[in-house]
């Protein structure tokens, strides 16, 4: 991500404070939208979760293909409805027009993109897991030390996909410019998450620990779980990018002093 044409003042920062306002006024704004989508996510993987319990796919000791393949489609579900939670916060936060077809309708290679990007995230993270767990056992003083080490590398590597997501669906709605006008890319995506941890650490940690405990005290609640965490996870993050976008001058800022007018959020007439 490199600067936009909206020149900004150097010492602009990014605030906490209003990163979680915008983000729950946008949310509340579209409060019933926000409970569809998040209704639809949380059926699709029950769905999901049910027809591998009718299918005897869990628990299957002699044939591990079958849990492999349970677990393989409650993910491919996960990731189709986790997509397209943030295709409607993205809508949501920069404000244009949309409906349900983008929870239900994504371009084929939008979805390719997303489950390559799933696949990518699930793996690295398994990879640091494995190797914190295994120097951990060692039970020995270098051990302890890349124990250690790779926890650090495990901690960024999180942060960093919490811009994954949404920076992966503003690429795809084209508001992040790309080479020559190339179509966008997974690498890019990773390179553009880094850019945002590295120029913001600090608040790009108070975020995920904000947020993270917002959505376990709602997810505690159980109808808080299915009617708010799905959305308002997606929209905190939409969120968080847009207001980068805006510091890197990639899109102007709202007027000085003055909230971004708040405008009804509903379903296209056919």
């Amino acid at each position: 991500m490199e600067p936009g044409p909206n020149s900004l003042d150097p010492a602009r920062q990014l605030r906490l404070r209003s990163t979680l306002r915008r983000a729950l006024s946008c949310w509340w704004d579209h409060l019933g939208v926000c409970c569809a989508v998040s209704i639809l996510a949380i059926v699709s993987v029950m769905a999901a979760l049910a027809i591998n319990e009718r299918l005897g796919l869990f628990g299957v000791r002699r044939a591990p293909v079958k849990p492999v393949l349970a677990l393989v489609l409650v993910a491919a579900t996960a990731v189709y409805a986790g997509s397209g939670l943030y295709r409607i916060a993205d809508a949501m936060v920069h404000r244009d027009d949309g409906s349900l077809r983008l929870f239900l309708g994504p371009r084929p290679r939008d979805l390719a993109q997303a489950y390559g990007l799933a696949a990518v995230q699930i793996l690295v993270t398994a990879a640091l897991l494995a190797n914190l767990w295994f120097y951990f056992a060692w039970r020995t003083q270098i051990g302890i030390v890349l124990a250690v080490l790779f926890g650090y590398i495990l901690a960024i590597w999180l942060l960093n996909c919490g811009y994954h997501w949404p920076l992966l669906i503003a690429a795809q709605h084209g508001r992040i410019p790309t080479d020559e006008g190339k179509l966008p890319s997974l690498r890019g995506v990773f390179r553009n998450g880094l850019v945002l941890l590295l120029t913001a650490p600090a608040y790009t940690a108070a975020l995920a620990g904000v947020t993270t405990v917002i959505l376990l005290i709602l997810a505690a609640t159980g109808i808080g779980m299915v009617l708010i965490v799905p959305a308002l996870s997606a929209v905190f993050g939409a969120q968080a990018v847009h207001d980068h976008m805006v510091r890197m001058g990639m899109l102007p800022p709202p007027p000085e002093g003055q909230d971004v007018p708040d405008e009804p959020w509903h379903l296209p007439q056919e």
